[in-house]
């Protein structure tokens, strides 16, 4: 009877740890998901500027061919 209460009793510890490691997985994917949306919306804001500029310098460039 002994034997299968503490048999019990680890299952438990086992179980508790096991959500535990669970949750930190989790927060850790949810933080790291996080920081990906951000590095992305960044990297596509700064393309986005960097092909402004390049269709300005076209555009200045076609000009200037346009007064020589």
């Amino acid at each position: 009877m002994k034997a299968m209460e503490s048999e019990i009793s680890k299952m438990k510890k086992e179980k508790e740890e096991l959500e535990s490691q669970k949750k930190y997985g989790e927060e850790r994917f949810s933080k790291f998901k996080t920081n990906v949306n951000k590095d992305l919306v960044q990297s596509k804001k700064t393309a986005e500027d960097k092909i402004k500029v390049v269709n300005k310098l076209k555009i200045d460039l076609k000009k200037t061919d346009q007064l020589v």
